[in-house]
């Protein structure tokens, strides 16, 4: 394999490397906008307020899949309140 194309390689490994660790928390759902794709996100605050409006809905799939700190309250509101 010459040079150019390991550089190729490492420099796309590392950009998917960055960009799988800036969404800490992804979502994925059976109904609703959202449905059928995922959405990133890189705290759960984000999330929550995305299914709280109801761009998530049905049965609603959240994955931690790195660690972080939180800086915001979290709030995930009852099913049927407001736009969820």
């Amino acid at each position: 394999m010459n040079k150019k194309l390991q550089k190729l390689i490492m420099l796309l490994i590392a950009f998917t490397v960055i960009q799988a660790r800036a969404q800490q928390v992804t979502v994925t759902s059976t109904a609703g906008s959202g449905s059928g794709s995922t959405g990133g996100y890189s705290s759960l605050a984000g999330a929550f307020t995305d299914i709280n409006s109801g761009v998530y809905q049905g049965a609603i799939d959240i994955r931690i899949n790195d660690n972080f700190s939180m800086t915001a309250s979290a709030v995930l509101e009852a099913s049927g309140t407001g736009s969820a």
